[in-house]
């Protein structure tokens, strides 16, 4: 029987005298970078962003070390970093403009859970509104505070309310933040985000529901078609290691009583292939 590739280069390495060398370093690798395709990607990252690291990117902006890009696309590909922003902030401007909203009109937008400035550095040369920013990890936001300068960063607490007022934001955007939260968290951080939320205000979420349902096992796709959260890895809530899957059932009640559904569009984020909730926090009468 011939042997495998794979039992070559063992083969190869033993004789000289290499092996538990290379040993080390795979298993170095892996526990900084991920597992196989991805230690693989992170190496290849140098030629695979050639293309960028040569002719600049198109906005002008630098790009963050790829390590800090997997963090928050799960890729070290520059190109798909750009282009989901890209696509990300046409999906907002869409569906606000669907509902007779102009981004350009408001006073202040938050963009929540902003990692190192995937959507944030779309709107560098949009006139008008305040841009604030907000993470819980610190090393994203120092990247965000030195290379985006046209808006305000600050690191928030993973389980405590944010240092911001009340009703400080007149437009709030959550791309792919719920969808890493289990319940309890979830519920905390939507109840927050209405706090810092102007009457009259907009939030636009996204969540994996309709757009991802095909993803889970039958057992929890027919939990999710009763209504149900379903939470895969729930003990590792507020990382990519927590999958949360939102129905839109789910989501209408477990809203505050001060937020309302606007607008819901299976699929709308474009950039994470995620289901899109427009809300809107209710004027006190």
């Amino acid at each position: 029987m011939k042997s495998t590739l794979k039992e070559q280069i063992k083969s190869i390495l033993k004789t000289l005298r290499l092996y538990r060398l290379a040993v080390f370093a795979y298993c170095k690798l892996e526990t900084i970078y991920g597992k196989g395709k991805n230690i693989l990607q992170y190496l290849y990252s140098p030629f695979l962003n050639y293309h960028y690291t040569r002719r600049g990117v198109p906005d002008g902006l630098p790009f963050p070390p790829v390590k800090l890009v997997y963090l928050v696309t799960n890729t070290y590909r520059y190109d798909w970093f750009y282009k989901s922003g890209s696509l990300g902030q046409q999906s907002i401007r869409d569906i606000l403009q669907k509902n007779n909203f102009d981004i350009n009109k408001f006073e202040t937008i938050m963009d929540f859970g902003c990692g190192c400035g995937r959507m944030m550095r779309q709107w560098k040369k949009m006139n008008g509104p305040r841009l604030f920013g907000t993470d819980y990890n610190p090393f994203l936001i120092a990247w965000c505070q030195k290379h985006l300068p046209f808006a305000e960063f600050i690191v928030n607490s993973p389980s405590e309310p944010l240092s911001y007022p009340n009703k400080a934001f007149e437009f709030i955007y959550v791309i792919s933040v719920f969808s890493h939260l289990a319940e309890g968290k979830g519920n905390f951080w939507i109840k927050e985000l209405s706090r810092v939320l102007k009457p009259g205000g907009l939030i636009y979420m996204t969540v994996m529901g309709t757009a991802r349902v095909a993803y889970l096992s039958l057992e929890l796709q027919e939990q999710f078609n009763a209504g149900h959260l379903v939470v895969i890895g729930g003990e590792y809530s507020g990382s990519n290691a927590c999958a949360a899957f939102h129905p839109e059932s789910y989501v209408r009640k477990m809203l505050p009583e001060n937020l309302k559904v606007l607008d819901f569009v299976p699929g709308g984020a474009k950039d994470a292939y995620q289901d899109v909730f427009l809300l809107q926090k209710k004027r006190i009468a």
